[in-house]
């Protein structure tokens, strides 16, 4: 059976190639030869730490710790529930690139507007 995977890497969108990369199944050890670079996130030889939506999976770390803070400050037994559906809320952050881009937007949105509520 053949076996086909179709990738569309970000260095090539900026590049302006629109359409997906089909590749053989020969890319399959090179793949896993890549997953093994997981080690590298956040050390200097991180290849993508540079790039924007990296930046922004960093910055998303920092805005959430935040956001646990800002929920436990105002916790209580009548609350918790509403404080469990807000702490949820980046759950829904999925997606590569622009989705990802404008899921991050809406779920931070989302969550300020029911922080307004809690508080």
């Amino acid at each position: 059976a053949n076996i086909f995977i179709y990738l569309h890497p970000p260095i090539l969108r900026l590049l302006g190639w629109n359409k997906k990369l089909k590749l053989g199944s020969w890319i399959l050890p090179v793949l896993q030869f890549l997953a093994k670079g997981k080690l590298l996130r956040g050390t200097f030889l991180d290849l993508f730490a540079k790039t924007e939506i990296r930046k922004m999976e960093i910055q998303l770390i920092g805005w959430y710790q935040d956001l646990v803070k800002r929920l436990l400050l105002h916790l209580t037994a009548n609350n918790i529930e509403d404080a469990l559906k807000i702490a949820a809320l980046p759950d829904h952050i999925r997606g590569y690139e622009e989705i990802k881009k404008q899921n991050i937007i809406k779920t931070q949105a989302q969550a300020e507007e029911l922080l307004k509520q809690y508080c």
